[in-house]
């Protein structure tokens, strides 16, 4: 299955980097910082809420800042007084460009460092916006990539094909010869295969099931990338 790949590209968030401390937490710490004051438990569930409504709009996944100014201001509505606004997505925005905003997933450098030593090619696929680039060269990630997709830069998100066909250019490969990784059912595993690659769903060992009927494999951690591709590829 995974014997002709030459080229794989991962999603971030959730995949490779998680945030940390949570979201929930992090806006929480924020608000009271400029005199506001919610559970962390409900602007974590705010969160997802006005993350999925932009996302569902008509950006469609194209995360650049004013993509973020919408998503807070939604997390926040009614919890932080209009003329704060501005100030705390300030923070938040300078805030989630840092390292310490972040945690590396378990295994990351170390699957990194042997795909490449294989000789795939490398790719970051992401809805997000620039400070991607500063965050992955402050994590000292940035050498393991040939590629960095944004949808901020392609001007579409995943799972549209735009952000597929931009990594084929980027990465210079063809979508049979392609696999995606990443969390999310619809963007990541969808969206890759309606584009003709492969794919594989962390957070989930039986990930996705196509419009056939056949299961997308999935792995529970990153860690367990290269025994699947390896367990899956065609004996000689």
């Amino acid at each position: 299955m995974f014997s002709d790949i030459r080229a794989i590209t991962f999603d971030v968030a959730g995949t490779l980097l998680s945030p940390h401390p949570s979201v929930g937490e992090s806006y929480a710490a924020a608000l009271e910082k400029f005199g506001g004051e919610a559970r962390a438990e409900e602007l974590q569930a705010r969160f997802a809420a006005a993350f999925k409504q932009v996302n569902a709009g008509p950006r469609g996944g194209i995360l650049n800042r004013e993509g973020w100014q919408e998503i807070v201001a939604l997390t926040f509505a009614g919890l932080c007084p209009p003329e704060k606004l501005p100030a705390l997505f300030d923070y938040l925005w300078e805030g989630y460009a840092r390292p310490s905003s972040w945690r590396m997933l378990p295994g990351v450098r170390e699957i990194l460092s042997r795909l490449r030593g294989r000789g795939y090619r490398l790719g970051i696929l992401s809805n997000n916006d620039e400070r991607l680039l500063r965050l992955l060269r402050e994590l000292e990630l940035d050498g393991f990539f040939d590629a960095v997709v944004l949808s901020s830069v392609v001007g579409a998100g995943k799972p549209h094909r735009k952000m597929f066909a931009a990594a084929e250019e980027a990465l210079q490969a063809e979508p049979a010869h392609l696999l995606h990784i990443g969390d999310t059912p619809h963007e990541d595993i969808a969206g890759a295969l309606a584009s003709g690659w492969r794919a594989v769903q962390v957070g989930r060992q039986r990930a996705f099931t196509d419009e056939r009927g056949d299961p997308t494999p999935g792995v529970l951690h990153l860690e367990g990338l290269p025994e699947l591709m390896a367990r899956l590829a065609p004996q000689p």
